[in-house]
């Protein structure tokens, strides 16, 4: 919803999703726009991620968006051609996209908030601490400016096949002692908070 805000209504667009995993929320985009009309010049929709296996497994999501291996920070992209940039709960480079990006170009960056699933870092970490956004003033000094900042809080619940298929997926699997595991293991049933940012910014 809020990426529609920002896509030009007079002419094609171009969106990349800069470190799009399987390609879960960029395929989720791509399904939630309204059909183009096929006498129109195409959209062009790319995902991109550093992983290979990744992008083996979103290619078989959805064969009308390319999917491409490649960084952040040396995107293989034409320079200047894309209108729109994602970059949900990933590692983003501001000078990498920035070549890509038209002039006038829009970033949303898709970030865990403070709370963001509290309930299970209390459950695997023996003390949390209280996380805060990246500062973003890097990517003002090179020329985006902020023009949005939103928020999006809600509740939900999780059996424990849920718990664990998510946990597995974060860097907390990785990060958490043995001890914490366990006790998520355990858990039945959680209900979890998702906290999450969003910033929007424009290459001026």
């Amino acid at each position: 919803q809020l990426a529609i805000e920002y896509l030009p209504e007079s002419h094609s667009f171009s969106t990349l999703d800069a470190g799009c995993g399987e390609g879960y929320y960029f395929d989720h985009f791509f399904n939630s726009l309204p059909q183009q009309p096929i006498s129109s010049q195409p959209n062009e929709y790319i995902g991109l991620d550093i992983s290979k296996f990744a992008i083996d497994a979103a290619s078989r999501r959805n064969k009308a968006i390319t999917w491409v291996v490649g960084s952040n920070k040396n995107p293989p992209v034409k320079a200047e051609s894309i209108d729109l940039i994602f970059c949900t709960f990933g590692f983003y480079h501001f000078a990498g996209v920035k070549k890509i990006l038209k002039p006038g170009g829009i970033v949303i960056l898709t970030e865990a908030a403070p709370n963001h699933l509290i309930q299970l870092r209390k459950i695997i970490y023996p003390e949390v601490k209280q996380s805060t956004l990246p500062d973003i003033s890097q990517a003002t000094e090179m020329g985006y400016q902020l023009l949005t900042t939103q928020s999006l809080s809600y509740d939900i619940d999780l059996n424990n096949h849920q718990l664990m298929n998510l946990l597995q997926m974060m860097p907390h699997f990785y990060k958490s002692k043995q001890a914490g595991k366990a006790t998520a293991k355990k858990t039945e049933l959680l209900r979890c908070s998702v906290d999450v940012n969003f910033r929007v910014l424009k290459l001026m």
